[in-house]
This record gives structure tokens, sequence and C-alpha cells, in this order.
């Protein structure tokens, strides 16, 4: 299962909780600021779970 956050300026702005799907669409109107997705994936068999962290993407509009 798949959870996505998303940070915009180093604060948490959006949330996709645990679904089976591994891709998510944030749908932002002010995209100016730098912005981060961690994504969390736990294993449904034993509950293990691992975070990854995108490379901060800059935009300014």
């Amino acid at each position: 299962e798949y959870a996505f956050y998303l940070f915009k300026n180093n604060k948490k702005i959006d949330t996709h909780w645990y679904t089976d799907k591994m891709k998510v669409l944030f749908d932002k109107e002010d995209l100016s600021g730098d912005f981060l997705v961690k994504a969390y994936i736990r294993d449904k068999r034993d509950g293990t779970k691992r975070i990854y962290s995108s490379n901060i993407l800059s935009i300014s509009i």
C-alpha cells in the first residue's frame, strides 16, 4: 500500500492516505515555492514500512 505527503516550503500541505495505487496527483492552485513529496510504502503482509523522499522541486510563477 502507498501513502503520499506533499510539502511546500517544509510544511505539509496535502496527504493521500494508504491505497493500492502507486501513483498520485496533487492538484494545487498556488504552484510557487519549494516542493517535496514523501512516499510511504507499507507491506500488507507484515506491516513493515519504507519511506522515500523526492528531490526538492522549486517553482516560481
